[in-house]
């Protein structure tokens, strides 16, 4: 696109963003859920394993591997598991995860809401489960998809503060917390049905990527605050709402939201402490501070356009189209 029609284009943005207002509708749209009766609950491998008695121990593993077929398909020996079983640091975990999350009911409580809301958007014709194990702090699958089913690893949920992540950069350790475990659950149901542009994708492309996912998992966990919903400490949090104004001019001003570039991706977006205005202030910020921005760009477009459904809304991929229909104005 040539020189004068980009900057154009960005006047005729800042116009929209500064001198537009239009009046949002008093109440969202939700998600309907009172055609879905299935209850969802987590199925307790961990339990069940760590409980066993390791004196009879080959009978008490025949009962567990009859209940959980799917952890016992690589065959492995009794001598493997007698070793899983008795491993000092597992052992620790469990017992750390039982402590913290014992019955595991406010969680289940929380799965059942949040599927009832993903079965009312996708259907319930491929129902999924859910089992917990414990990883032995494999921090790179706190939850692990595979196919219809998901693994959570509850020793990745024991707190910031944990021992067990002292190795940690606080601002990952801080992803470590028992409230998020069901929440990233639903981030990556959600993150499975949006759909991502994989070539030349700009900022604000991947700004509303992010931002529909953002927006349905709050649909589906209505009890979740911003913060946690963001995984932003709350003063991070308070920091980005009361700048929220002069970072998105900052956007438009370095003509940044539609820039393909890696640089920008990796300053607003990918996984980072803070991020990156190049200013005195960025240590005050939240990492990833543009899945912040595309959520409130979204939340705001569907505010303005309640007729869209919410399939709907997931489909719709020109993020230009829907920055201009938000009506979004910091």
């Amino acid at each position: 696109m040539p020189q004068h029609r980009i900057n154009r284009f960005y006047v005729n943005i800042m116009l929209l963003i500064v001198g537009v207002s239009i009046t949002a509708c008093n109440s969202e749209p939700e998600i309907d859920t009172r055609s879905v009766q299935i209850e969802t609950r987590f199925k307790r491998f961990d339990q069940a394993f760590f409980e066993t008695d390791t004196t009879h121990f080959e009978t008490a593993l025949a009962e567990v591997k009859k209940q959980y077929p799917l952890f016992f398909q690589n065959n492995g020996t009794l001598r493997f598991w007698r070793n899983l079983r008795t491993e000092e640091l597992r052992n620790k975990l469990h017992q750390k995860a039982q402590k913290i999350f014992g019955d595991l009911e406010p969680e289940n409580a929380q799965l059942d809401l949040l599927l009832k809301h993903y079965y009312a958007l996708f259907g319930t014709q491929d129902t999924l489960s859910f089992f917990t194990h414990i990883s032995r702090l494999d921090f790179n699958y706190p939850i692990l998809p595979a196919d219809s089913v998901y693994f959570v690893a509850l020793d990745l949920y024991l707190g910031k503060e944990s021992p067990f992540y002292q190795g940690m950069p606080r601002y990952l350790a801080y992803n470590r917390q028992p409230q998020f475990l069901v929440r990233d659950l639903g981030y990556t149901l959600y993150e499975n049905q949006v759909n991502r542009k994989k070539v030349n994708e700009t900022l604000l492309e991947a700004m509303v990527y992010f931002g529909k996912i953002y927006y349905l998992l709050e649909q589906s966990m209505p009890e979740i605050t911003e913060a946690d919903l963001m995984q932003y400490p709350p003063d991070k949090l308070k920091f980005a709402q009361e700048h929220e104004k002069e970072m998105w001019v900052y956007f438009i001003e370095n003509q940044l939201l539609f820039r393909s570039s890696a640089d920008a991706k990796r300053r607003f977006i990918d996984v980072a402490p803070f991020s990156k205005f190049r200013t005195e202030l960025d240590v005050n910020t939240p990492g990833q501070i543009g899945h912040w921005f595309g959520y409130k760009i979204v939340k705001a477009f569907h505010a303005q356009n309640p007729q869209l459904s919410f399939q709907e809304l997931i489909a719709e991929n020109d993020a230009q189209k829907i920055l201009k229909l938000s009506a979004y104005k910091p």
